[in-house]
């Protein structure tokens, strides 16, 4: 695969995470879903994290921002936070990220939201644009609630988790991206919303996916210079 000549030691450094320590078996929701959806033991494995009465979007960022930049000695210019479930919606979330992690005020930040591909988005943006002199943590934090008895109640879970993006000596290099634009509504909440509405899987699934999907990354694959058959 083709590197990017000027910036070959541009990538991402270090990433870190943070998952709520509190927990809901998710066989305890299928059971008080059974009545209304029959295959909902099915997906009934395993646990969904849920954060504390004090922790939210900004908390958990911030944790995942520490373990993401423990041990690095790279100095942070920029902090970039995505997330659709923002605490604050006029304020900065990522300058009280910047300030937990004692990052300066001489550091950039940037909230994105608006959609659950912010985070994807930013870090595409960091790829094509890259900056020998700037290091950035861009973080992706979520506390998406569901609505009782929907699928979602299966599979959602609150959770943050980021990624160091700079000059160095990456664990991952940045080779090629690639972008599709589709006014895609599988699911959606409205700003007076409490809950996503989703549409039927089926359709999302073979008219949306299936479709845009392998675009995207065909995209990819000629901007990095490369195809299916060189990935092993």
């Amino acid at each position: 695969m083709s590197e990017r000549t000027n910036e070959a030691n541009t990538g991402i450094l270090s990433f870190g995470a943070y998952i709520p320590r509190l927990r809901i078996a998710r066989s305890a929701i299928a059971d008080g879903l059974a009545w209304a959806m029959p295959g909902a033991k099915a997906m009934g494995k395993g646990e969904r994290a849920f954060a504390n009465w004090d922790e939210d979007v900004i908390t958990m960022a911030a944790e995942a921002g520490r373990e993401c930049l423990r041990g690095s000695t790279a100095a942070v210019t920029a902090v970039q936070l995505a997330s659709t479930t923002f605490p604050f919606l006029d304020r900065s979330n990522s300058g009280v990220v910047a300030d937990a992690l004692q990052c300066g005020n001489a550091v950039r930040t940037e909230d994105f939201a608006g959609s659950r591909r912010a985070a994807t988005s930013a870090l595409a943006r960091l790829a094509l644009a890259p900056s020998a002199d700037e290091t950035t943590l861009l973080l992706a934090s979520e506390c998406r609630e569901t609505r009782p008895g929907s699928p979602a109640e299966m599979s959602y879970g609150h959770a943050a988790a980021g990624v160091l993006v700079g000059n160095g000596e990456p664990i991952a290099r940045f080779k090629g991206v690639g972008s599709v634009h589709a006014d895609l509504v599988d699911q959606y909440r409205s700003a007076e919303g409490e809950f996503d509405y989703a549409l039927e899987e089926r359709w999302v699934r073979e008219e949306g996916y299936f479709k845009l999907v392998p675009a995207a990354i065909a995209a990819a694959m000629e901007n990095a210079g490369t195809n299916l058959g060189e990935i092993h």
